[in-house]
């Protein structure tokens, strides 16, 4: 496709890749010179404000051709139960989709002024999906599917990439174990807790599992293999390996039932680094990290996800980059279900300060455990409910279903007493 603007910018040279490229499976080309535009007789489109017969158009906001980060937002419109940014009465889409998919893809709202949480994040609640209730819906796959539905009714039979729905569980460990492996003191600071705070459940528990009466509740592994094997699914699991810290309760690195349960772990599934809460502003701590991963693991880690969900953009994107990972799965939010960046596809981090594309993979989830049982406070049945508008919502628009679950999850202890349960219906919800 031959693809007319009279200012080319790398900003939609982003877009376009994405859209046509990775996305429709068309290879396009941009020309700026109007008279060779029109002197051709190929598949064409004109984002330009200049109406060409016979040539489907798209009026361009200004947003592609600026530098900088301003804080305007789009103005958010209604059509026919659908939604768009940078709408308009010309042209044959109704908006700007170029625009409206590089503002959601870039997160561009998340460089400009907002009111962070206690972690220094950005919540679901400070989002433009949020406020005006699309969160839950993958706009910008939605936004592909009109798009392509509009090009077809225009120019009739046109050939798009085939994309298949499909499913991958992901999950984080913060530590594989409840009470095994974490030393004498934290196991006696452990039990004096309990007595002060009249736990009857916890302190018969924390005896029997560390006198190998019981297994411990948290080392879910063989559970989690048997029902992935069953269920034909090959899971990512993030591990957390930094020092011990308010927010980051790991097990020492060095702990040699640890580092055979790493090594396990590395021969039947696909390992990411958690980098620990420290490591996500301090990339010296974040390389020490993945060192360590890599030595125990047998593996060059080149996955991440954060602990905490804690980043802020561009710089944690940027240290990741430096640290050689090529694929993040941070990209949702801990506040609330749904949609961070407004797809549940993968796509290539865009650095808005310096306005280029990267070869950082950005992986986005829908569904995170932790969001749905402490931050949204529902239960069990409640949860499932969420989780079937979400997966429906995917299944819809052909997309990637990634979820975000935890080990301890899925011990049926205390508060998530049915949770385990939860995860196995989901999967199977999915994959019907």
């Amino acid at each position: 496709m031959l693809i007319y603007s009279p200012e080319i910018s790398p900003r939609l040279t982003y877009v376009l890749n994405y859209l046509f490229k990775e996305r429709f499976g068309i290879n396009y080309t941009l020309e700026s010179d109007i008279e060779k535009f029109k002197a051709d007789k190929g598949l064409r489109l004109n984002y330009s404000s200049e109406p060409i017969e016979n040539v489907f158009q798209i009026l361009p906001s200004t947003l592609l051709f600026e530098s900088g980060i301003n804080e305007l937002k789009p103005e958010v419109t209604y059509a026919h139960k659908t939604i768009h940014f940078f709408a308009s009465d010309q042209g044959n889409l109704g908006f700007d989709i170029f625009s409206a998919c590089f503002w959601m893809l870039t997160r561009y709202e998340e460089h400009q002024s907002f009111q962070a949480d206690e972690h220094n994040r950005f919540t679901a609640k400070e989002s433009l999906a949020y406020k005006y209730e699309f969160i839950k819906r993958p706009l910008v796959d939605e936004w592909l599917m009109e798009f392509k539905d509009s090009l077809t009714n225009y120019y009739g039979s046109l050939q798009f990439k085939n994309e298949q729905y499909s499913v991958l569980p992901t999950i984080d460990i913060d530590s594989p174990w409840c009470y095994k492996n974490k030393g004498i003191v934290r196991n006696i600071g452990g039990f004096f807790r309990d007595c002060l705070k009249v736990n009857l459940e916890e302190i018969p528990e924390r005896l029997k599992v560390l006198l190998q009466f019981k297994e411990d509740a948290h080392f879910q592994f063989n559970w989690l293999n048997d029902l992935y094997k069953r269920l034909n699914l090959k899971p990512v699991y993030f591990i957390l390996i930094g020092k011990y810290g308010k927010y980051d309760k790991t097990i020492d690195a060095n702990n040699k039932q640890f580092k055979s349960f790493v090594s396990d772990l590395a021969r039947n599934a696909e390992l990411g680094i958690h980098p620990s809460y420290a490591a996500s502003d301090n990339k010296e701590i974040l390389l020490m990290e993945i060192a360590e991963l890599n030595d125990i693991s047998g593996k060059t880690i080149s996955k991440s996800r954060q602990h905490f969900l804690k980043f802020s953009l561009p710089n944690y994107y940027e240290q990741l980059q430096e640290a050689g990972i090529m694929e993040d799965y941070s990209m949702g939010f801990a506040d609330y279900i749904g949609f961070r960046a407004g797809t549940s596809r993968s796509f290539k981090f865009y650095n808005l300060n310096k306005d280029e594309e990267t070869d950082l993979r950005i992986y986005p989830f829908s569904v995170m455990d932790v969001t749905l049982q402490q931050y949204m406070n529902k239960n069990p049945q409640e949860a499932l409910v969420e989780l079937e508008d979400i997966i429906e919502n995917i299944k819809k628009v052909n997309g990637n279903f990634v979820s975000l679950w935890h080990n301890e999850s899925l011990s049926e202890r205390m508060e998530w007493k049915g949770w385990k349960e939860v995860y196995t219906e989901m999967l199977k919800i999915a994959l019907i």
